[in-house]
């Protein structure tokens, strides 16, 4: 896992042979320090923070990976060397305030991250260390691209239940074809769609065929006609029907879901409202649901329960008040972390705002109350509408004045687009 701050760079390798490579890294004349994060059965973890960022060149490959000990996409790592970790050397710099990732991080990473929590601080690395993390792209792919290290890590992860729980121990019906036979294949929509999933997709095909070929006609984020050819893919024919499957279900889910999002941005038009996304999302694919928000021209509310609090009745309830309630959570709150509270009426709209709210969620106002909480805000806190939108209602509702209207049916309530696939 990887984070940069302040201009340096900062590299963790995991493996047997991380001591080896922080010996290479020296020797080529970069500055910075080290810590073992502790050992493990034939297992070293090392943080590493190099000062240096004229030198990064040199983490290209600085190990190579044992081709003996390279897990399997679906099956993991070799019996022989469960719990082993295999790593690559890697880099990041930061760029215009953006992690930038140039290399491949490491595989099969079972670590708990509280073990490491107050060393990594030390090296002033984020506490948010996931040893789950694992980026298996080229040097080439990843070069000069900004990359959100969680959405990275939940893409792996994402392809690599995908294929596993599809293929299992191999696709039967895939040897029918010969095994160095070749081909080539396009997908096409059915019907309109903003185009959404193309990460998910290449590393459903990349994983199972590395040297297949991706043309996209299409971007991200794209409008996109019904029976618009959205790319060709080509390579070892087996992978690409094995992998097909698991690579249209995220792209026909995530482009439903921007889909979904695209509307609702529009029907907003004009208005100071921004459409939100909320926690109601399939199990497992939080990152992706609202990376395809984002791609429909919405925007993100917190991840999950660790990155923002949102006070709401029950917790309110426990704390005793709704001044009680904010007061807690500005003392638990750490710098940068968002605090929001739910109101359901006019009045405890009132005790929020006298108790310094700054972020209040309408709960399920009519129209006519969320005008009248907008004049009675008066601009001293952001008013979020939630509960009951649709598009019909949304455009009236963003009207009032409120700043925000979250909308869980933007990953709820959604039906895949109808893509397909065919070889040529």
């Amino acid at each position: 896992m990887l984070q940069g701050y302040g201009g340096h760079l900062f590299l963790i390798l995991v493996g047997r042979h991380s001591g080896t490579a922080l010996h290479h890294i020296a020797q080529h004349g970069v500055r910075g320090e080290a810590e073992q994060l502790g050992e493990g059965h034939n297992t070293e973890e090392t943080a590493c923070r190099i000062d240096d960022a004229s030198h990064v060149s040199i983490f290209k490959n600085v190990l190579p990976e044992p081709l003996s000990h390279r897990p399997s996409p679906v099956q993991g790592p070799h019996p022989q060397h469960r719990g082993r970790q295999m790593m690559r050397g890697v880099f990041m710099q930061r760029d215009g305030g953006r992690p930038s990732f140039h290399g491949v991080i490491m595989r099969h990473l079972p670590m708990k991250c509280s073990r490491y929590r107050s060393k990594l601080l030390r090296l002033g690395i984020s506490p948010r260390y996931d040893s789950r993390t694992v980026l298996t792209q080229s040097h080439d792919r990843l070069a000069n691209q900004p990359m959100d290290t969680s959405l990275e890590a939940a893409i792996v992860e994402n392809i690599r239940t995908a294929l596993a729980e599809d293929i299992g121990s191999g696709d039967l019906t895939a040897q029918l074809l010969p095994a160095d036979s070749t081909a080539t294949a396009q997908v096409i929509t059915r019907e309109p769609a903003v185009l959404a999933g193309r990460p998910w997709f290449d590393a459903c095909f990349q994983s199972l065929a590395p040297a297949c070929s991706l043309t996209w006609l299409a971007a991200e984020g794209e409008a996109v006609a019904a029976g618009a050819l959205l790319v060709e893919v080509s390579g070892q024919a087996r992978a690409l029907l094995s992998a097909e499957r698991p690579a249209l279900n995220f792209l026909q889910t995530l482009s439903a879901i921007a889909t979904q999002t695209r509307a609702y941005v529009e029907a907003v038009a004009g208005t100071q409202a921004h459409i939100l996304d909320t926690r109601k999302t399939l199990p497992g694919l939080r990152h992706a649901a609202k990376y395809a928000v984002r791609m429909g021209g919405g925007e993100n509310q917190r991840i999950g329960l660790f990155d923002g609090i949102l006070i709401k009745e029950n917790h309110i309830a426990a704390a005793g008040s709704i001044a009680a309630a904010l007061q807690a959570a500005r003392q638990l709150a750490a710098p940068g972390v968002s605090i929001q509270i739910e109101v359901e009426s006019l009045a405890e709209l009132e005790e929020a705002l006298h108790a310094g709210a700054r972020l209040v969620l309408l709960d399920n106002f009519s129209t006519g109350l969320l005008r009248e909480a907008v004049r009675l805000t008066a601009g001293r806190a952001e008013l979020e509408a939630s509960g009951g939108v649709d598009l019909h209602s949304v455009r009236a509702i963003a009207q009032t004045g409120v700043n925000r209207i979250s909308i869980g049916a933007l990953t709820k309530n959604i039906r895949a687009i109808d893509l397909s696939m065919r070889f040529i």
